[in-house]
């Protein structure tokens, strides 16, 4: 339950700073879920912010690629 408020939380804030939805595959869901186990157990948001950058960028290329 907490891991879903968690990405629902990532998508309301990628929306409210207008960028692309967060792409969670099934490929990535086991690094989002370490991230979040790194913050948990160290409070190390490094894990997460290199997560979202990814993202990010992933998001951005499906948006370019979708308009072309």
């Amino acid at each position: 339950w907490q891991q879903k408020n968690g990405k629902n939380a990532l998508k309301l804030l990628f929306k409210d700073q207008d960028l692309p939805p967060l792409i969670l595959d099934d490929e990535d869901r086991n690094v989002y879920y370490e991230a979040l186990q790194a913050y948990d157990e160290q409070e190390d948001a490094e894990v997460m912010r290199t997560f979202i950058e990814f993202s990010l960028i992933k998001a951005w290329k499906k948006c370019m690629k979708e308009s072309a």
